[in-house]
């Protein structure tokens, strides 16, 4: 069985939305957090870390982190 090359794979469409990470491991992973802490910077209401809610999964986009994570470690 070959793969329809009309629809995008799981791969290209996260390329597509620009949200490469999946799931809170590798969200807290990119910025170095344990998942619980990851979890509860998503929901303060300063300065959350930015994350969306897509396609069943929660999903962040790598660029978008770092930034985050580079902007956060100044104001510290």
């Amino acid at each position: 069985m070959t793969a329809d090359p009309q629809k995008p794979t799981t791969r290209q469409k996260r390329i597509i939305t620009g949200l490469d990470l999946v799931g809170w491991d590798a969200i807290a992973s990119a910025v170095d957090v344990s998942v619980s802490t990851a979890q509860r910077m998503s929901q303060r209401e300063r300065d959350p870390i930015p994350v969306k809610f897509f396609a069943g999964r929660m999903r962040a986009s790598s660029e978008a982190l770092r930034e985050w994570a580079a902007k956060n470690t100044r104001a510290a």
